[in-house]
């Protein structure tokens, strides 16, 4: 006959693994949401370095004549 000491013993170590496993299982959401904002903070640059990549580089206007003039 199962009594009230194996009872307590066997709950309190079913509620052990459990608070173990919500701890983990805490632990990997946490991770997993720092995964996808790096991901998402990865991507944005890349979008950033590609639309400054698509766009044509501006030359510097400069003063002087591309031709020389003879004097």
């Amino acid at each position: 006959m199962v009594t009230v000491g194996w009872v307590s013993a066997i709950t309190a170590v079913v509620g052990g693994v459990f608070l173990v496993f919500r701890y983990f299982c805490n632990q990997l959401v946490g991770a997993s949401r720092d995964l996808i904002r790096v991901i998402r903070a990865i991507r944005k640059v890349r979008e950033e370095l590609a639309d400054k990549s698509s766009k044509p580089p501006t030359a510097p206007v400069s003063e002087e004549s591309d031709e020389t003039s003879t004097v």
